[in-house]
């Protein structure tokens, strides 16, 4: 078994304890309360998975890349500073966080099956 799908597991169980136990503690309906809970708190970690694999696969490296030639050619110096000595383009370091997968996996399946829930009990 993958690590990755054994740090998803683990992360589904937490966050499903915590939001019973959140959940248990209101004066709530128990169930309605979980239900609630446990998708806030997916869609968080959806979200934070995302902008870690965003960050991660480098995707926004032509967008700032782009701003900082349009700031370099926005005067003359600096076009003329650019036909004399053209500057190589620098490469960052690749980021790796060991926590994006399992974030974006348990977050969305985590997301989807509290919508699902909600929709059988609503209908």
């Amino acid at each position: 078994m993958s690590k990755h799908v054994k740090h998803t597991a683990v992360t589904m169980i937490c966050v499903s304890l915590v939001s019973f136990i959140a959940s248990w503690l209101r004066e709530a309906p128990l169930w309605f309360t979980f239900i609630n809970i446990a998708s806030l708190v997916s869609l968080a970690l959806f979200m934070i998975g995302a902008s870690l694999w965003i960050l991660q696969s480098g995707m926004l490296d032509r967008t700032i890349r782009s701003f900082k030639m349009f700031n370099r050619h926005k005067d003359k110096i600096g076009q003329y500073v650019e036909q004399v000595a053209p500057q190589a383009v620098q490469t960052r370091p690749l980021l790796q966080f060991s926590v994006t997968y399992p974030f974006l996996w348990s977050g969305g399946l985590l997301f989807i099956g509290m919508y699902l829930i909600s929709l059988a009990w609503v209908y």
